[in-house]
């Protein structure tokens, strides 16, 4: 008996995969996760980044704030350019799954797969469930921290 609720706990943590247009989409570590977090995160200056490089993040804000004509056309057509080409690279970091791959789906294929990552990984009941347990304790200390500095 001890051993079969053993073997179920150990089914439970094994890696869920999910076939979406021939890729195999897997659960990740939580290392991975909140890595691709990050990465997605800042993803928006990465793009800028690499569609200014000579220039710093607050100069293209800035120019973006009083935007022509022609800094909209410009920064369409870089982003045209270099968003897919960044995103298709991190993509295909954590699908592990070669950029060729990605490239040869549509546009419409490739939001299927990165949607059915986002819902295979989704970690915000983890995260939420980890804020219920630590919300008593920080309260907790908060109330100690202010009797203590009271009575001192």
């Amino acid at each position: 008996m001890l051993f079969k609720n053993r073997r179920q706990s150990v089914d439970l943590t094994l890696p869920k995969e999910k076939n979406v247009h021939g890729i195999t989409i897997k659960k990740v570590p939580v290392g991975k996760y909140v890595a691709s977090m990050e990465d997605i995160q800042n993803l928006p200056k990465t793009i800028m980044e690499k569609c200014y490089p000579d220039e710093d993040l607050q100069s293209v804000i800035n120019r973006a704030k009083t935007a022509d004509r022609e800094f909209l056309l410009d920064l369409f057509g870089k982003l045209m350019v270099h968003a897919p080409e960044i995103i298709v690279d991190l993509a295909s970091l954590y699908l592990d799954v070669g950029k060729e791959v990605l490239l040869s789906l549509s546009p419409s294929e490739l939001l299927d797969v990165l949607e059915a990552w986002w819902e295979l990984n989704d970690l915000s009941d983890f995260f939420g469930r980890v804020w219920k347990k630590i919300k008593p304790m920080l309260t907790g200390q908060l109330q100690t921290q202010t009797l203590g500095s009271s009575a001192g």
